[in-house]
């Protein structure tokens, strides 16, 4: 796992899953009650509330969710984060409304949380120091 930013004084870390295993630690790490930032696709669709909505466009954004709750998906290989959006750009109208993160190998999360336990940061210190395994290709003729 590759740690982008760390500002605990402010309760803020910037995580970046590298290996399937760092999900575990993801996984582990996220609570509910947590903030999480991650670069998202949502629909937008124009009209009034009450009448059929026309064909939405899908936008590509960044949405801070209060997170509710978290699943690993080991056969999809992805963490799911499931949550209230609490920011929001507000042309989209998307606060308050449910979404779902689906973060997936090299996709930055950023997780905000009042405080931070000492066991959490030393799971994030351990897979941090892990990196990814060197792989040896040889071909011989």
């Amino acid at each position: 796992m590759k740690v982008l930013e760390k500002d605990l004084k402010h309760g803020r870390i910037t995580l970046v899953p590298e290996l399937l295993d760092d999900f575990w630690v993801l996984y582990n790490i996220i609570q509910r009650g947590d903030v999480a930032y991650a670069r998202t696709a949502r629909e937008t669709r124009s009209g009034e509330r009450y009448e059929r909505p026309e064909k939405g466009r899908r936008i590509s954004l960044v949405l801070g969710l209060k997170v509710e709750k978290v699943i690993w998906d080991r056969s999809l290989n992805r963490l799911r984060i499931h949550g209230i959006v609490c920011d929001a750009p507000e042309d989209i109208g998307a606060l308050g409304s449910h979404h779902t993160f689906n973060i997936t190998l090299n996709m930055p999360v950023t997780i905000i949380k009042e405080r931070w336990l000492d066991y959490q940061l030393d799971q994030i210190e351990r897979a941090s120091s892990r990196g990814a395994t060197p792989l040896i290709i040889m071909a011989i003729d």
